[in-house]
């Protein structure tokens, strides 16, 4: 996000919404990755 700024561009929609399910697909990774550590475990 900081490049953003650094560069000097504003994205629009399109940038933030590819932004926002970039965010959220990373999220939900993270999210499988513990919930199947903690299977694993039990």
């Amino acid at each position: 996000m900081i490049w953003h700024f650094a560069t000097g561009f504003h994205p629009g929609p399109i940038e933030f919404k590819s932004f926002i399910l970039g965010i959220t697909e990373l999220g939900m990774g993270f999210f499988w990755l513990i919930h199947s550590l903690i299977w694993a475990n039990l």
